[in-house]
C-alpha cells in the first residue's frame, strides 16, 4: 500500500472539476484506450468522493458540512436540515 496524502477540501473541489473537465475531453476526443485507463486508475486512485454540500452557520457564517449538529468555527448547535 502506498502512503496516504492529505488533501484540503478546498483543493478536493479543484480537483473534482479538473478530473471531471479532463473526462469529459477524453471521452469527447476518442483518445485511446491506454489513456482513457490511465485517467480512470488516477481517478480511482485519488478516491475524491462527491462534492460535499455546505452551508453557512446562521450564528458565525462560516461555512460548514450541510447535516453538521455543531459548528466547526464558533460550536454553535445547528439544527439538522432535511
Amino acid at each position: 500500500m502506498g502512503d496516504m496524502v492529505t488533501i484540503h477540501d478546498d483543493a478536493r473541489s479543484r480537483l473534482r472539476r479538473i478530473l471531471g473537465e479532463m473526462q469529459t475531453q477524453v471521452t469527447a476526443s476518442k483518445a485511446p484506450e491506454p489513456l482513457q485507463a490511465a485517467l480512470t486508475a488516477l481517478v480511482t486512485e485519488l478516491d475524491l468522493g462527491v462534492e460535499p454540500v455546505l452551508r453557512a452557520c446562521p450564528k458565525c457564517g462560516a461555512m460548514g458540512v450541510h447535516n453538521a449538529t455543531l459548528c466547526g468555527s464558533c460550536w454553535a448547535k445547528l439544527t439538522p436540515v432535511a
